[in-house]
């Protein structure tokens, strides 16, 4: 038998891998896509994959998005999930996959694919795909509550429950499916968050592939003393926290201490858009600071960078690399800037300020449980 794994992010192929490593998987199969607009994640695939674990790779460009219903194309979007679907068992029986490795619990296609295919019978996996694997989302829902009822009692009674035998309208137009009634075989995760009987760690060696070995070696290798060295990890936390102009007012405070004979490695978050690159850009500029964008052509996730190479510090507002200090990569000095972020957020009465609160708690948890297990 064998393992369907579904990719839709750089970060998901890389912990596919190493869950493949550890657990020595045969017969894999990776049904790969990207998330919205960048299809430049295909490119990053095919210089991170490791050729000899997989049986076969196929594409599915929204598997990211599979079995969303949009409200503006209700019928569209239902009949797209379907022809999903049917391509999905047609996947499931060519290869006798027995396995499911779905690697984000917040999105809704994994959520509903772990129902559907239990029922059928199948072993449901869980690996994570960043922050977002520690931290329940809530979906904002527009269109008020009494249509969106009448929509999920109208998609129960002729779309799911005809299609797939079971109710799950509720949600998709009302509310998000909690982590604990997920159905779950076993779940893996990097940094030991989760202590349920089917909660796995996963232990981290260094896997790269021989073309990502020339592409990090052709990147880094004209700079000398990179152990003394600073990396910046730029993050697109504005675009549903606080706003851009808050963020640049933070990333400046940051750069306008650093001393300029100092080397400044910047990188940018994969959805990043390239005006407000520039404005970081800008910043370190204004400064007059040496710096060096890493991965500026291909986006490669940075921890394959912090696998590769050691820093003197690394400065972030918040993400799923800062967590796997000592765990992903071996342990750097971190400098969080989603303090300093959501003070200003506060002070200009800001939108989703409990949502920060959330993260903050987060950070601090998983530092807490990081010097508990170190």
């Amino acid at each position: 038998m064998a393992n369907l794994f579904f990719v839709h992010t750089p970060l998901e192929l890389l912990i596919a891998q190493q869950i493949i490593n550890q657990e020595k998987l045969t017969d894999n199969v990776m049904l790969c896509g990207y998330v919205g607009g960048n299809k430049h994640f295909l490119d990053i695939y095919r210089l991170t994959i490791i050729s000899s674990m997989w049986m076969e790779r196929v594409l599915m460009p929204d598997v990211a998005g599979w079995a969303a219903i949009e409200k503006r194309h209700l019928l569209k979007t239902a009949l797209r999930a379907f022809r999903r679907y049917k391509e999905i068992c047609s996947l499931l029986k060519v290869y006798r996959i027995d396995t499911l490795f779905l690697g984000d619990m917040n999105n809704f296609s994994c959520k509903f694919g772990a129902k559907l295919f239990k029922k059928k019978g199948y072993r449901i996996v869980f690996f994570e795909e960043g922050a977002s694997h520690y931290n329940f989302h809530i979906h904002p829902r527009k269109g008020g509550y009494l249509l969106n009822k009448l929509l999920a009692i109208f998609f129960d009674c002729f779309y799911y429950l005809p299609i797939y035998h079971f109710r799950f309208a509720t949600y998709c137009f009302l509310k998000d499916l909690p982590f604990s009634e997920l159905p779950i075989d076993l779940r893996y995760s990097v940094v030991p968050y989760y202590h349920e009987d089917f909660d796995k760690q996963i232990r981290i060696e260094r896997l790269f592939s021989n073309d990502l070995i020339q592409f990090l070696d052709s990147e880094v290798s004209k700079f000398s003393d990179i152990e003394s060295s600073i990396l910046f990890m730029s993050q697109n936390i504005y675009e549903s926290l606080g706003n851009l102009n808050l963020y640049l007012q933070v990333v400046e405070g940051y750069f306008s201490t650093l001393d300029s004979t100092s080397i400044l490695f910047i990188k940018f978050h994969p959805r990043e858009q390239e005006e407000e690159r520039k404005a970081v850009i800008r910043i370190a500029e204004k400064y007059h600071l040496a710096f060096h964008i890493l991965s500026a052509q291909m986006n490669i996730p940075v921890e394959y960078y912090l696998q590769y190479m050691k820093f003197k510090e690394i400065v972030t507002f918040f993400s799923s690399t800062a967590m796997y200090n000592g765990y992903l990569f071996p342990e750097m000095k971190f400098t969080f800037l989603l303090r300093p972020f959501y003070d200003l957020c506060k002070i200009c009465n800001e939108k989703n300020i409990s949502q920060l609160e959330n993260l903050l708690s987060l950070l601090d948890s998983c530092q807490n449980k990081q010097k508990i297990n170190a």
